[in-house]
């Protein structure tokens, strides 16, 4: 942690690890818009950052959902949020 921030470095296990962050890399360059949905915890929250620091998303729209149905999906896609900064911040100090 450095003053009010935190630099993530990602550094993969193996190289299927290695491969799949450049293939979300190459996504992410093939899109306008990219949507993060985990959990909706604070982990959940963290998980979402470091895919945005190790893709390096500006300002990625972030998603939650408890069930995975049609309905449920197209109503949290249809509200995204930004990254809430409280549970990140919780989560790394």
């Amino acid at each position: 942690m450095e003053g009010n921030s935190v630099r993530c470095n990602y550094i993969s296990r193996d190289q299927r690890a290695k491969e799949t962050i450049q293939q979300l890399k190459a996504a992410v360059r093939q899109v306008d818009e990219v949507v993060l949905a985990t959990d909706p915890d604070g982990e959940g929250e963290t998980i979402a950052w470091h895919l945005k620091e190790t893709l390096g998303l500006r300002e990625p729209k972030r998603v939650v959902y408890t069930e995975i149905t049609a309905s449920a999906v197209q109503n949290t896609i249809a509200h995204p949020r930004k990254l809430d900064s409280n549970l990140i911040g919780a989560r790394l100090c």
